[in-house]
């Protein structure tokens, strides 16, 4: 009875030390939930728990996912799911591939990150109703990150069926607010908002703060586009408060990153670089690179549209670092534009058309088609290149991309992309 009352201890406290740990990464304190993840790891293999020793390896993985440290995440995941697989656990190696899945997903290498997705539905993913959900609903997320917004809405509601089915409100609200977004980004609106409101009412009744305010950012972002940028920070701001009342300092660092775009739109730029700082400051502080890149980036671009020239380039290099440590084809990617827009600034064209075309080469050899549309449309604004005008037209017409087809119109309007 004494080793099977310690045996008992042991696996409670593994649990709550667990437990506390997925609360400290929900609200990214990512370093917080790191010792707890060690400590975890180390009394497992101290006292032979196989099965937990793997949880906990999985749990660092998905640390090392958010801080930007791809290549060690998937190694504590491969080190989990061959436990996994030795003690003949399938779900723990589909878990497994699904978190290796959204690693590849993060580095921009969609065709990997799919090839993990249909081995979790091969090795019996598909089987198990609540594991097919999840898998449907990150596939989604890839395709949606490839620009491909149709197979996306198809993965999405595919787990939105399953969702309601299991009478999983939880996920049906996350599953909803997604398909909303898909809907805003082929710009339809109005089915956009229908979806975010039947989410917002699911996310009140469970009272799940962080969905709520995932949703008024949604929204806020609907009123960007329309030009109601009153409304829309009105939704930015309630979405930031949600996130400080939590203490969740990824979200707000996302937050404020949003919240900079929109002053940076309405050329309110000293706003719109507090925004950028405070977004970065938190960023730098736990540790989320790929934030940190994406927050460079726009600072760059930023000083560029202010004439800043030598700010600009100080910030584009500080993500040009950050893009070669992660190994993220994504983030190089965005990289290779800014300096494709730095040179342009500067006058060197040649320079410019250099960078652009490894940038608009990057995004079209990972599926990024907004990316690679975007590196088109600033073909033909900086070089007055029109016919890289029609390629950018062609991919917002095929992804049906409001936002990018009203800038391209607007300069076809201006004339440009004529040659000079």
């Amino acid at each position: 009875m004494e080793m099977e009352s310690r045996d008992k201890i042991k696996k409670l406290y593994l649990t709550a030390l667990m437990g506390r740990a997925e609360v400290f990464f929900r609200v990214g304190k990512y370093n917080t939930a790191l010792e707890d993840i060690r400590t975890g790891m180390m009394s497992s293999r101290k006292w032979g728990k196989k099965k937990e020793h793997a949880d906990f390896l999985l749990w660092m993985g998905n640390i090392c996912t958010s801080t930007g440290k791809y290549t060690q995440g998937i190694e504590n995941i491969e080190r989990a799911r061959k436990i996994y697989r030795e003690l003949k656990n399938p779900e723990g190696e589909i878990e497994c591939n699904m978190d290796i899945a959204v690693i590849w997903t993060l580095k921009g290498d969609y065709e990997k990150g799919l090839g993990f997705y249909n081995r979790a539905l091969r090795d019996g993913g598909e089987k198990i109703e609540k594991i097919a959900g999840i898998i449907y609903n990150n596939m989604g997320y890839l395709y949606w990150s490839m620009g491909n917004y149709r197979r996306a809405l198809e993965c999405f509601e595919k787990s939105l069926k399953i969702a309601r089915k299991e009478k999983n409100l939880y996920s049906e609200a996350i599953r909803l607010n997604n398909i909303g977004a898909i809907y805003h980004a082929l710009g339809e609106r109005e089915k956009a908002l229908e979806c975010y409101e039947e989410a917002m009412k699911i996310e009140k009744i469970v009272g799940n703060k962080h969905g709520i305010s995932r949703i008024l950012t949604n929204i806020g972002s609907i009123y960007r586009e329309l030009g109601e940028r009153g409304k829309a920070l009105s939704h930015h701001i309630k979405s930031l408060r949600l996130k400080e009342e939590m203490g969740d300092k990824k979200g707000m660092a996302v937050s404020y990153n949003n919240l900079g775009a929109i002053y940076r739109e309405m050329k309110k730029w000293k706003k719109a670089e507090e925004m950028y700082r405070k977004s970065l400051s938190i960023a730098e502080e736990i540790n989320l690179k790929d934030l940190m890149l994406r927050v460079c980036v726009n600072l760059g671009l930023l000083y560029l549209e202010k004439k800043r020239l030598d700010e600009a380039e100080r910030f584009i290099k500080e993500a040009d670092k950050i893009a070669k440590e992660m190994d993220s084809s994504s983030g190089k990617a965005r990289v290779l534009y800014a300096w494709g827009r730095l040179y342009g600034e500067r006058g060197d064209m040649k320079k410019a058309e250099e960078f652009l075309k490894m940038a608009g080469d990057k995004f079209k050899e990972i599926g990024d088609a907004i990316g690679e549309g975007e590196v088109y449309y600033w073909y033909a604004k900086l070089l007055g290149k029109g016919e890289f005008l029609k390629k950018a037209e062609k991919i917002f017409d095929r992804i049906n991309h409001h936002e990018w087809k009203r800038k391209v119109e607007e300069l076809k309007s201006r004339g440009g992309g004529d040659a000079p």
